[in-house]
């Protein structure tokens, strides 16, 4: 049996959580009530569905998005998705992270022509795009055959307003590293290359958050948003974690020159 009402991972989070540095985040621990994380990791589509036919490659990310959950997975995880990308998921977001937003993008609101609170939205790749298109993706980090970074140090789309990662680590995943790592820039320097990736030399790592299983990061895109993760060794395992996101139809924040 299951409580009627599921909770969403940032349920109970609060805005004295954020930590500012290296750029505004939260980590939550046990981000799932145990039993529900414990069912959607009992009903998680299994890889060849969540590859969907496409080649594995060497310690990459596949992403399964919220239209394929919605069409195809189990009942918990369909309820688990449009919670995910519900306005009122939306709405949770902007009362914990609205001053964090407005802070890192002031003319945001003014370019929308409306504030936060009165954006509509929808799911992204499913309905129409309203003002902001919400995504609940499954990744599946594919196994490793030779140790490498999955994701450099990099930035993410301006068209992004956050990401929110849920890491599903798998109780016999004896490899190492996989971790989030958040960075800043060392000085004034700053340079982006055409996938928004940073070279190492410029950065200093401020924070890693290990992957471990039902743990949280969640945290708002900016120029200053540097993260990546850190070298993953050779497994038979993959990487697996859901993936929250929000884009707008047009950039939200510009590259920092």
């Amino acid at each position: 049996m299951h409580s009627s009402v599921m909770r969403s991972i940032l349920h109970g989070v609060t805005p004295d959580r954020i930590d500012p540095d290296p750029f505004p985040h939260v980590v939550v621990d046990d981000a799932l009530d145990p039993a529900l994380y414990r069912e959607l990791e009992a009903s998680m589509p299994p890889a060849e569905t969540l590859l969907a036919g496409r080649t594995l490659e060497n310690n990459t990310p596949y992403h399964y998005s919220a239209g394929h959950i919605l069409a195809e997975a189990s009942p918990r995880w369909r309820e688990f998705t449009r919670l995910h990308t519900s306005h009122v998921f939306f709405a949770e977001i902007v009362a914990l992270f609205g001053g964090t937003i407005r802070a890192l993008h002031p003319e945001l609101e003014a370019r929308a022509g409306k504030r936060l609170e009165e954006m509509k939205s929808s799911i992204r790749f499913v309905e129409p795009f309203a003002d902001v298109a919400l995504d609940c993706q499954i990744a599946y980090g594919s196994p490793v055959t030779r140790a490498t970074r999955c994701h450099r140090v990099h930035v993410d789309r301006p068209v992004a307003l956050y990401a929110g990662l849920l890491y599903f680590r798998r109780g016999d995943d004896d490899s190492s590293g996989g971790d989030l790592e958040l960075y800043r820039f060392r000085g004034n320097a700053r340079a982006y290359d055409e996938g928004r990736c940073v070279d190492d030399a410029l950065v200093e790592r401020v924070k890693t958050i290990p992957y471990a299983a039902n743990r949280l990061a969640f945290f708002i895109h900016s120029p200053q948003s540097l993260h990546g993760v850190s070298v993953r060794s050779v497994t038979p395992h993959p990487r697996m974690h859901v993936n929250f996101l929000a884009e707008f139809p047009e950039n939200a924040w510009e590259l920092a020159a």
